[in-house]
């Protein structure tokens, strides 16, 4: 906690955030140093690269581009955070570097979600405008995390694609129903409800679908094939350690079936800190989830969950039960996470926390049918709904954690 009055704390974080964006005075030395210790929490940089003074150029022309004041300053972090990457690491990591560089940047700058996790997403796809051939998967699933005309922006001021790469990115995408707003390759039948055309949507955007027909035919055999709305819900905790996941839960949740895989750890092994038997572990909570979403039952899943595709298995398993999925996020920065797990009185290995914040892959709308984002920069939890929100930024107060749930 800061000793200095509100207004003075709140000029100081104003200061800084006008720097991670390219304003204020030294600006460029603030944003190099921002980067140069970025390198020391997220490793993997070649200094074989061109380095810093190179960079310097790109983040000069980034931040003195004409029209600079109309932009967000998620579309400035992400170029500056592209513009780095470019000079910091190989070509074949470069695209999950300057994400990573994006969070770790705009998080020590004291921004909130809105703008932490599309800088994030868009540093990391900034290259998609310059490979992007057609329509597909890749695309889709693009635009469910970034507004893609934003991306074709931070990709033209990042130098990553020329004007007529960026004119047949614009025309794929309006080709593929994503320019500027979120995926909808086929639209399905107006009677297709709303979980049912997430679901469907997942599907497309994994490559399980390659047709409107197919689409169709998927959406027609879940409806076909699903069982009574069950009373079954799954919370799943998505958050690195350190991020406040078990308070939170405790605080607001503590009446519900909590699966923790400390818990589980502890009932199995002896001791909540062994990480020896993680997968057996993993296995056991999976069907503990399981067996309490087929009784009918409310279950929340206290776990980093920071992992896509390791959430996929939680998905399938209340598509099973024709559960509800609701997925709580924690946006903690590296710092603060780093801060609060020493202060827990069993820590987690530092490197650890590290390792699962470069690996962090924040909810997407179309994993759950409901996300709230909880951050210490906002107040109060916020909501954000497939159908309804559908990139963060958007995202709603939601004042009554309970009703949020359902």
């Amino acid at each position: 906690m800061t000793d200095e009055p509100p207004a003075a704390a709140q000029r100081a974080a104003a200061a800084q955030r006008a720097a991670a964006c390219g304003e204020g005075p030294a600006w460029a030395e603030q944003l190099r140093d921002s980067f140069a210790a970025a390198k020391a929490d997220l490793g993997d940089a070649d200094e074989s690269g061109p380095g810093w003074d190179d960079w310097s150029v790109r983040a000069e022309r980034v931040v003195r581009e004409p029209g600079r004041a109309q932009r967000g300053d998620r579309i400035r972090l992400a170029a500056l955070a592209t513009c780095a990457a470019a000079c910091l690491y190989p070509p074949a990591s470069r695209g999950a570097a300057a994400g990573r560089l994006a969070r770790l940047v705009a998080h020590r700058a004291d921004y909130a979600p809105d703008v932490v996790e599309p800088a994030a997403a868009l540093a990391r796809l900034a290259d998609l405008p310059r490979e992007m051939r057609e329509p597909g998967p890749r695309l889709w699933a693009a635009s469910l995390e970034v507004d893609t005309a934003e991306l074709a922006a931070v990709a033209n001021l990042a130098g990553e694609g020329g004007t007529d790469a960026l004119d047949r990115f614009e025309d794929l995408c309006r080709r593929g129903r994503c320019w500027a707003r979120p995926a909808e390759p086929w639209p399905l039948s107006a009677d297709v409800p709303p979980d049912v055309r997430r679901w469907v949507l997942g599907a497309i955007v994994v490559g399980e679908c390659a047709s409107e027909d197919e689409a169709q035919a998927l959406a027609e055999a879940f409806l076909t094939g699903r069982r009574a709305p069950s009373a079954g819900l799954l919370v799943v905790t998505v958050g690195i350690p350190g991020s406040g996941k078990t308070t939170w839960i405790e605080r607001h949740l503590g009446r519900e079936l909590i699966i923790s895989m400390d818990r589980m750890r502890e009932a199995t092994l002896g001791d909540a800190s062994d990480q020896s038997q993680n997968e057996l572990i993993y296995r056991r909570s999976i069907f503990a989830i399981a067996s309490a979403l087929d009784a009918g039952k409310r279950a929340v899943f206290d776990a980093t969950n920071y992992d896509r595709e390791r959430r996929a298995m939680l998905r399938r398993v209340a598509a099973r039960a024709d559960a509800r999925v609701v997925m709580i996020y924690f946006d903690v920065s590296l710092d603060e996470a780093l801060r609060r797990n020493l202060g827990r009185a069993r820590t987690v290995p530092c490197d650890v926390v590290r390792l699962a914040y470069r690996r962090l892959d924040p909810p997407r709308p179309d994993e759950a049918d409901d996300v709230l984002v909880v951050s210490p920069a906002w107040a109060e939890a916020r909501h954000w709904r497939f159908g309804r929100d559908r990139w963060v930024w958007d995202a709603r107060p939601a004042a009554d954690v309970a009703a949020a749930i359902g």
